[in-house]
């Protein structure tokens, strides 16, 4: 637990004795931490989702019909566990707490990180790094930065940290190779 608080304790004391997760369950368990921390009612839905890949979750907010909809990665939170979840929904319910205060489109910028931490108790920035999702490793040659893909990337890429400390200009030994190739050179 990163910033441990009774609430979130005790929360997850209740959610631990649930055999398996429902949405209802989820809903139940983003609406109870949003009328904690917030003091005020989650108008909108939470599901599961099979398609998030390299994320916990994320949020949808129509402001037009002050609605939200929050997709929960259900993999991640079976890997890192129910804890992880409250975090998950900690940072999911940031943005909706920005998003109905007009102060945010999207981002994860000061105020963002600030609102998470006082208002919600949490430093719950990212998700958890989950190596099984990503194939494809690259690497530079210069430098030895990493850089961590879902997918194959066709194009070249280049070390942003080698191109920064030339002045923001890439030269070619400044490219990117998959992590296979790196180690044959």
């Amino acid at each position: 637990m990163e910033q441990s608080d009774l609430f979130t304790e005790a929360l997850l004391q209740e959610i631990l004795d649930i055999e398996e997760i429902h949405e209802r369950d989820l809903l139940w368990i983003t609406k109870k931490i949003y009328s904690y921390y917030a003091q005020g009612e989650y108008i909108g839905e939470v599901t599961w989702s099979n398609r998030l890949k390299t994320s916990g979750a994320n949020i949808r907010y129509q402001p037009k019909f002050d609605l939200a909809m929050i997709h929960v990665n259900k993999a991640y939170v079976d890997k890192f566990g129910r804890q992880e979840l409250i975090e998950i929904l900690k940072h999911e319910l940031t943005h909706y707490y920005l998003y109905k205060l007009g102060k945010m489109k999207h981002g994860h910028g000061e105020i963002f990180r600030k609102t998470l931490e006082h208002v919600f108790n949490s430093h719950c920035m990212m998700a958890k790094f989950n190596e099984d999702m990503y194939q494809y490793t690259y690497g530079c040659k210069q430098c030895g930065s990493i850089y961590k893909s879902t997918r194959r990337i066709q194009r070249p890429i280049y070390c942003g940290k080698c191109a920064k400390k030339n002045g923001g200009k890439i030269r070619e030994d400044f490219r990117m190779v998959l992590k296979e190739r790196w180690e044959e050179r």
